[in-house]
């Protein structure tokens, strides 16, 4: 017997090898809903050819065979088939001399054609086990306007190694499992971090979800689970989820949901209830229904402004294209980009199927959601609905603040968002390449101050150097089209904590129109209570404008910005070590503002030639301290191994002109803007001593 056998894709091959691999013991194979649309799907991508692989085993049918259909009498076996698609043409020769011996043009080939593959188990109607295709090809998931959550499946065709990007879809088994559990599978495969060999089969995700519930019995059920039992079964898994109930919810909010969550690789278990659309236009009520959402399409092309999801649908088949369509009396309406609905107008989503042409046939169901569920990992414990909030009421006081300045505004998306998870390590990575912008794009000629230039490197290096929690809501504020800034809402937090990590300024120009108004204002009589669309009780309005008050010019930042960021010593000379510990030096001079004392006089051994030169730096405190240097003890006993800011020597030239430099190989050696912390040290020489008529301080460049 052959181990494998290889015809042409065609609708008639696909049927004939399921029902090759199983002694054609199925009935209707064309004939079902899923392999039709698995035809139709694999027909659109072009495929050529199936391989079937007769014997394999399958980790989950194997699991879901030991649980129940091992004590069936009449079971089919614990073997599974597998078929692989391929849009190129093969045939056994090709398949045999690459098995013999496999060079890297020929295995190329195999990957670059490979479609991906479905599971065949042995049962006699719910017989299509996982199954991972290739997305369509002009799905470019890099495109901001359109994309679904996939992840890599690695593939071992009889020791030749391919590679698929999917998520794997199943039909439902009615026995074993019910639609919702089917939905949360798809789930846990969506989940990128997650090993593809942990995910339970679909049989221990019930048992899990059932037991441990009241009223539930430890039986397979034979209709769908409960949100409840749904959440059962990921609290087993070890996962954090949200759940929301969907009635009265706009679309433009649900949609916002949607968006980012897929965005964040985070797929969501969608309820709905499905209605059949009558020849009459009418809907009658079927049955709940569970899916999975894994995408979203904002089509901008004029032939087609309409707005998509792509779900797992175990009735019909992955990445099933669903449009949202209004409801007006008997008929449905395409509900078109950045068209707004009132809250009363019902809205539901179509799912579409292709016909044998490849066009798109007329729906004929439409789902209402019921429910989301989103489900996250563990230490994902604040829903985005609070940073949704936040975002919502800065964006409408914001509004309201511009128009009682009589300022005219014709598009409210001047200001927009969007909302993403990330982990710290991918935020880190997006600011460390981002570049400080020096021009204003509107502008030109406007540009920032060098020293406006050296705080925002500060605010880069504080930010980057910070410590953080692993995972943050990213709310990215837009300024006319321009990347402005983010704000970082700590996910790890719960709703009454202090969720607001931070705030990052990508761009000032687009910042400043924002940020500076909301720091002018936050404090001013003005009252968000009139705008009614969320609840400040509900947001981090609170904590965001407190934060943009403490995230104002500080004293320490001040510090930072005129005399350098702390520096530790970078080493120490034996000759400032006495019974381990440092010397200090004993004729440390500190000073925090004026001091009535005449230069003159503090520096005379300068002056009259009994010192080379003096020593002085700024403390971490941003302290002036002076001494002399004695038997080689420099500026670590000064400081008293202290970290310190900019540092050097002070000389006398003659002619009443004192000079200091930044010639400190422990403190000042790695400052790129020394010059300016050398002109800022000599005000504040200046601000501290009296000085006569005729003497003069000036500053030794650093790069003479």
């Amino acid at each position: 017997m052959n181990s494998f056998l290889i015809c042409q894709f065609s609708e008639l091959t696909l049927g004939n090898l399921i029902k090759e691999t199983f002694d054609s013991s199925f009935p209707d194979i064309i004939s079902k809903v899923q392999i039709k649309y698995i035809y139709r799907y694999l027909s659109n991508i072009n495929a050529k050819s199936i391989l079937l692989e007769k014997e394999y085993l399958d980790k989950d049918y194997l699991e879901d065979y030991s649980r129940y259909y091992i004590k069936s009498f009449n079971n089919n076996g614990y073997l599974s088939a597998r078929l692989h698609f391929f849009s190129e043409e093969i045939n056994h020769n090709d398949v045999n001399s690459y098995l013999s011996k496999l060079e890297e043009k020929n295995l190329n080939k195999l990957q670059t054609s490979y479609l991906g593959f479905m599971i065949i188990k042995p049962l006699n109607q719910t017989f299509i086990g996982k199954t991972c295709l290739k997305l369509y090809p002009d799905f470019n998931i890099c495109h901001s306007d359109k994309k679904c959550i996939t992840r890599l499946y690695e593939v071992n065709l009889f020791g030749i190694k391919l590679k698929v990007e999917s998520v794997a879809f199943q039909e439902q088994d009615k026995v074993v499992s019910a639609c919702a559990t089917t939905s949360i599978w798809t789930a846990l495969h969506a989940m990128s971090w997650r090993a593809i060999n942990e995910i339970p089969a679909c049989s221990e995700i019930t048992t899990n979800a059932i037991n441990h519930i009241a009223n539930s019995n430890n039986y397979f059920p034979k209709s769908e689970l409960s949100n409840k039992q749904i959440l059962r079964a990921l609290d087993v898994e070890k996962l954090k989820h949200h759940s929301y109930s969907l009635k009265n919810i706009s679309y433009q909010d649900f949609l916002s949901h949607i968006k980012t969550h897929i965005d964040s690789k985070i797929p969501l278990i969608l309820g709905v209830d499905v209605n059949k659309i009558e020849n009459d236009g009418s809907l009658s009520q079927l049955a709940g229904h569970a899916v999975t959402v894994l995408g979203y399409k904002f089509n901008r092309e004029k032939s087609e402004q309409s707005i998509a999801l792509y779900l797992h649908d175990d009735r019909l088949g992955p990445f099933v294209r669903a449009t949202f369509y209004k409801i007006n009396d008997k008929s449905l309406e395409l509900v078109l980009i950045n068209e707004t609905l009132n809250k009363e107008q019902q809205w539901g989503l179509a799912l579409q199927l292709k016909g044998e042409d490849g066009k798109w046939l007329p729906a004929n169901e439409i789902l209402f959601p019921d429910s989301l569920i989103i489900p996250a990992r563990k230490k994902v414990r604040l829903p985005v609905t609070y940073v949704y909030n936040t975002c919502k009421l800065i964006k409408e006081v914001y509004l309201a603040w511009v128009a009682t300045s009589g300022i005219e505004i014709t598009n409210n998306d001047i200001v927009s968002y969007n909302i993403e998870l990330l982990d710290i390590s991918t935020i880190k990575d997006t600011i460390i390449a981002s570049e400080i912008i020096v021009k204003d794009p509107e502008a030109p000629k406007e540009k920032i101050s060098k020293n406006e230039i050296q705080a925002l490197k500060q605010e880069k290096i504080k930010f980057l150097t910070k410590n953080y929690a692993k995972f943050h809501w990213v709310a990215s504020f837009l300024f006319r089209g321009e990347k402005a800034f983010s704000i970082l809402f700590d996910a790890t937090q719960i709703p009454q904590g202090n969720a607001i990590a931070g705030i990052y300024i990508f761009n000032k120009f687009a910042s400043d129109p924002i940020l500076e108004l909301f720091r002018k204002y936050a404090n001013s009589d003005f009252s968000y209570q009139h705008i009614q669309s969320v609840k400040a009780s509900e947001t981090f309005y609170s904590s965001f404008i407190r934060f943009l008050k403490e995230s104002e010019l500080n004293y320490i930042q001040d510090l930072n910005n005129r005399f350098g960021g702390l520096r530790a010593p970078k080493y120490i000379k034996d000759s400032e070590i006495k019974n381990m510990d440092i010397v200090n030096n004993v004729t440390k001079d500190k000073f925090y503002s004026f001091s009535n004392l005449n230069f003159n006089q503090h520096c005379i051994k300068l002056k009259n030639g009994s010192l080379k030169h003096m020593l002085w730096a700024i403390s971490e405190d941003g302290a002036l301290l002076t001494g002399e240097e004695i038997n080689n003890q420099g500026h670590p006993c000064l400081t008293g191994f202290q970290s310190a800011r900019i540092a050097g020597e002070i000389h006398y030239q003659n002619d009443n002109k004192w000079t200091i430099n930044a010639k400190s190989g422990r403190y000042s050696g790695d400052y790129i803007n020394k010059d300016l912390y050398l002109k800022n040290a000599i005000d504040f020489f200046k601000s501290i001593f009296i000085f006569e008529e005729n003497e003069t301080i000036e500053y030794m460049s650093s790069v003479q």
